[in-house]
């Protein structure tokens, strides 16, 4: 991190990416002027990061995996060191929810039994998850690489109060990332069903 000043930075602008970049930053008493931004689409980053162009990279898995897998790929930060910072979220319109209540109940019965499918013991749960990996882009390996580093929330409980605090802010927009392209439906309130705390997006540089 200490030599990311200067440096073009390869990420999905104004997205938890561009989040983590500004908090990795900090932790140098850096700014986001003090290097430059390149907009790329997540599909490209992969290929970005093998040309002499892209000298560092904010992504997640599986991108993160392909990435590291280069000889000269560093990885200098990543969302553990900012611990229940960056999370997954399923949300539904608050005015939705108690318009059809049942609409939300079924969308949180979906949540834990899908967990609980991916958690089963033997050829059920190996299944489950080999049909996620394959939709996801990966294999079961690259799959369970990345839940290694996830928290599930695998039991039914009430939104946290930073899951609120996160609907709420993204209800009004607050963050500097979002507010340039926050449309009008997504200024409508907001309510947390479920949510998983996620470890695995990073900043990846190679040597300058």
């Amino acid at each position: 991190m200490a030599e990311i000043k200067g440096q073009k930075i390869n990420l999905v602008e104004f997205s938890v990416s561009h989040y983590l970049l500004a908090r990795a930053l900090e932790t140098k008493k850096l700014v986001e002027k003090d290097i430059k931004v390149v907009n790329s689409s997540d599909a490209d980053l992969a290929a970005a990061y093998k040309t002499s162009e892209a000298t560092a990279v904010v992504t997640w898995n599986p991108i993160v995996s392909e990435i590291l897998g280069a000889k000269d790929a560093n990885k200098v930060f990543d969302s553990s060191q900012i611990p229940g910072e960056i999370m997954d979220l399923m949300v539904a319109n608050t005015a939705v929810v108690k318009e059809n209540p049942n609409f939300a109940r079924a969308l949180v019965g979906i949540w834990y039994e899908t967990i609980t499918k991916m958690n089963a013991a033997g050829a059920d749960g190996k299944a489950a998850k080999e049909a996620m990996a394959k939709a996801s882009g990966t294999d079961l390996a690259g799959f369970d690489s990345q839940l290694a580093s996830t928290k599930l929330f695998d039991k039914p409980r009430k939104p946290s109060p930073r899951a609120r605090l996160l609907g709420q802010r993204w209800t009004a927009c607050a963050s500097s990332f979002s507010k340039r392209n926050c449309s009008e439906r997504a200024r409508s309130p907001l309510t947390p069903l479920a949510s998983n705390l996620a470890t695995s997006r990073c900043l990846a540089t190679r040597p300058t």
